[in-house]
């Protein structure tokens, strides 16, 4: 992925872009199904001898995930922790309670930042709300029989008119509990039926959809120009293109990083 990253990047230059919600959903499917390949790739590997086992991002945070030309969404700088280990806590406000307490990782501990990411670009939360999770884990102490009683604090608000089964499926991926969180296929395989639902866009004309701000979710890109080692980001001069796709995509060789949702 970061050898398909070409060319240079804007300096310490931030703008404001929208992203159509249906385009969103398919790009956090499509990040999905690129860790799940993942982490089965590693145990495969490790099954045959090859590695020591799978490994888990560690630290999937807004600022670790690129936007691609076509939407796309794809991790970098991992700290590959692998199965079984302790992990630190990476970014605290988007850490998985295990990771808090100390508790060994697994692939359900990145499903957890996933599903903070998700609900806040989803659901409409604001930065105070997406912290209250893992705040009120650390609040909680470090005794790891918490896990084992601790309920989400509530149910994700979402700001669209959703199916129960996405409400249903975000609030299992935010349990504290890791073996109650769903695998990144079915995660995956749900965001891909609600965008097949269309639910913003049926029946509406696309100029009286640019009339509804509130049927697009407003963020943050930087644009970055990646190194070739995989997860390390540097800034470089480079001329800027200002051009955007249908659902306001800025459109160049570049990638651009999600970050800072609702600064």
């Amino acid at each position: 992925v970061m050898q398909d990253a070409a060319g240079g990047c804007s300096s310490n230059r931030r703008r404001r872009v929208y992203l159509d919600r249906r385009a969103l959903l398919l790009g956090l499917a499509g990040l999905c199904e690129t860790l799940e390949r993942e982490y089965h790739r590693r145990c495969s590997s490790s099954s045959r001898g090859n590695d020591g086992g799978g490994v888990v991002h560690g630290d999937l945070v807004p600022s670790n995930i690129l936007v691609t030309r076509d939407s796309g969404l794809v991790p970098v700088d991992p700290m590959r922790v692998k199965f079984g280990d302790v992990a630190p806590g990476g970014t605290m406000e988007w850490a998985a309670p295990e990771q808090l307490v100390g508790l060994p990782v697994s692939s359900e501990t990145d499903m957890y930042p996933l599903a903070l990411m998700a609900t806040a670009l989803l659901g409409g939360l604001v930065s105070g709300e997406i912290t209250e999770y893992a705040r009120a884990m650390r609040e909680r102490g470090s005794d790891a029989a918490v896990l084992r009683t601790v309920k989400v604090i509530k149910k994700p608000r979402l700001s669209f008119d959703a199916p129960v089964e996405i409400t249903d499926v975000l609030e299992g991926a935010l349990s504290f509990d890791p073996e109650e969180r769903p695998s990144f296929g079915y995660f995956g395989r749900a965001l891909v039926r609600q965008a097949q639902l269309d639910v913003w866009s049926g029946g509406r004309t696309r100029e009286n959809d640019d009339k509804d701000e509130n049927r697009k979710i407003p963020y943050w890109l930087e644009l970055k120009h990646p190194d070739q080692s995989f997860g390390t980001l540097y800034h470089r001069n480079a001329k800027e293109t200002s051009s955007v796709d249908a659902c306001g995509v800025p459109q160049s060789d570049f990638f651009w990083v999600l970050n800072d949702i609702y600064q």
